[in-house]
């Protein structure tokens, strides 16, 4: 049960063939042909579509990884700044640590010793026992003068 194809398929009006004669209801070679080559022109048309659209995603995509490979380098500057920037403060932070443990230094260097406090008192009692020995010795000084801002042991 085969269909007989129309005249526009094949390209020839009805009940003729390649010649100009009238064949009626059989499917000559020619026909054949033109079946084949229409539908190969409808397959290639088809291909050409799906590839010019398989074209477009790729470029798509190749531009989506363009755009991301410029975040990762903006970023990867960013980073890079960043570190650099950290590195400086760090730099900066250690030289202010040296600065600072200088000033300590220097400041007590203005330090009293005192020899001879017996063993005896408590760490804890040591600045009520220096003010009292200091008011012991300058009487005169007033109380308000007489700063201490820490009193320790130092090791024998």
């Amino acid at each position: 049960n085969q269909q007989k194809p129309s005249a526009d398929q094949v390209g020839l009006q009805d009940g003729e063939n390649d010649s100009g004669e009238e064949v009626e209801g059989k499917v000559t070679p020619v026909i054949l042909q033109n079946m084949l080559d229409a539908q190969s022109h409808k397959l290639m048309a088809h291909f050409q579509t799906s590839i010019s659209d398989l074209k477009k995603e790729i470029q798509a995509i190749g531009d989506r990884t363009e755009h991301l490979e410029n975040k990762v380098e903006t970023h990867a500057a960013a980073d890079n700044t960043m570190l650099t920037k950290i590195q400086q403060l760090e730099a900066h932070i250690s030289s202010h640590d040296n600065k600072l443990a200088d000033l300590e230094d220097r400041f007590r260097r203005n330090n009293l010793r005192l020899r001879g406090i017996p063993e005896s008192v408590a760490v804890g009692d040591l600045q009520a026992f220096a003010t009292s020995l200091f008011q012991n010795l300058c009487p005169d000084l007033p109380a308000q003068m007489l700063l201490l801002d820490r009193i320790h042991r130092v090791a024998k």
